[in-house]
């Protein structure tokens, strides 16, 4: 074999392996994931308190108060006594004092101030619930539909951090959520007088009638929608399905540190 010829199969045994051991995704990171922001906020914790007869958050100061004026009087005792008992407590516990050993003056220092940031909080709480309940005239006890907001910047906030994470974690320079794809409502009767005549040489050129290049474009999109079960099919090859690794995140991370 002439030295030229051993000298080509080595350099090309040399690329071959090089390509095989070449990863371009550790390398250069993924294109593209894409993520159902439909299941994320599914898997959110606050969602298992979501009430679908109210749409209201159970547990937090959107939850309408049932039994109206009488419940909102009794609410507003309760929320009197609380007052008067944390202002009165301002009795410092013997291990607070100076002379106690530093020991058991850092662990009571910790209880004390945890106590007191409880209470705040569940007083901050109930003067809330009392403030919404009250919103809406006629109607005491029943809270209005923007209570729900704070609960929804949460999830909004949480499902942003998370895909983020993923972003950055394959080095995604483009994130695409599917979302609007899936589910899609089953079709049986599918219309193709236009799409199967061919028109879109005519339509890029623009002598595309718009009445028939709305209906062509209906058409199209109830072919497409009607002939997978998952709409993830349409996602540009390469990219990466990260849909399950972001629903167990949100479900790990996101509900540990609530």
């Amino acid at each position: 074999m002439p030295r030229s010829a051993i000298l080509f199969v080595k350099i090309f045994c040399t690329l071959s392996l090089l390509a095989v051991m070449y990863d371009p995704v550790s390398a250069f990171g993924q294109g593209a994931i894409f993520v159902d922001t439909r299941l994320l906020v599914a898997a959110h914790p606050l969602m298992r308190d979501f009430d679908l007869e109210t749409h209201r958050f159970r547990g937090t100061s959107s939850e309408s108060i049932e039994g109206g004026a009488a419940a909102l009087e009794q609410l507003q005792s309760e929320i009197e006594r609380l007052e008067k008992k944390t202002n009165s407590s301002t009795v410092i516990p013997p291990t607070l004092a100076e002379n106690a050993p530093a020991g058991a003056r850092a662990k009571s220092e910790r209880e004390y101030i945890a106590q007191k940031k409880g209470k705040a909080g569940q007083l901050l709480e109930m003067q809330q619930r009392l403030y919404y309940a009250t919103l809406i005239p006629g109607r005491p006890g029943v809270t209005p539909v923007n209570t729900i907001f704070p609960q929804i910047q949460e999830i909004l906030s949480d499902v942003k951090r998370v895909v983020t994470g993923l972003k950055n974690k394959y080095k995604a320079e483009l994130v695409i959520d599917i979302s609007t794809l899936y589910p899609y409502p089953r079709n049986d009767n599918l219309k193709t007088r236009l799409l199967l005549q061919n028109q879109h040489f005519s339509f890029w050129r623009g002598k595309f009638d718009q009445s028939d290049a709305l209906a062509w474009l209906a058409e199209a999109k109830d072919m497409v929608a009607n002939t997978k079960d998952d709409g993830s099919w349409v996602v540009p090859y390469g990219a990466l399905d990260v849909r399950l690794e972001s629903v167990k995140l949100m479900e790990e991370k996101v509900g540990r540190n609530r």
